[in-house]
C-alpha cells in the first residue's frame, strides 16, 4: 500500500509536482508539433495514462511507444518520427 495520491482521471498513483512535469512536457511536445505540422494535420489529441503508458500514433500508425522501447523519446526524436510519417504519408 502506498500514500501516493491518485490520478482523479486516470487512477494512477501520482504526485503533484510529478504530474505537472508530464503534463508540461507533453503540452510542449504538442506545441512543437502544431509549431512544425499545423498546415499537415487534422488534430492533436492526448490522453491520460499511467506513467508507464506513452505512445503517439499518426494516422492510426504508432510512431512512438516508450512501453515498447522502454524509454522516454530522446529530444527531437518524436518530432523526427511525426516528419517522417507524414512525408511517408504524402508519398502514397
Amino acid at each position: 500500500l502506498t500514500n501516493a495520491p491518485m490520478d482523479d482521471q486516470t487512477g494512477c498513483e501520482t504526485d503533484h509536482t510529478t504530474f505537472v512535469l508530464k503534463v508540461s512536457k507533453a503540452t510542449s511536445l504538442v506545441a512543437d508539433i502544431l509549431a512544425e505540422f499545423q498546415h499537415d494535420i487534422d488534430s492533436v489529441m492526448l490522453f491520460t495514462a499511467c506513467d508507464r503508458e506513452f505512445e503517439v500514433d499518426v494516422n492510426d500508425e504508432t510512431v512512438f511507444s516508450k512501453n515498447l522501447l522502454g524509454r522516454h523519446g530522446k529530444d527531437g526524436e518524436i518530432i523526427d518520427l511525426i516528419r517522417s510519417s507524414i512525408r511517408k504519408y504524402k508519398a502514397g
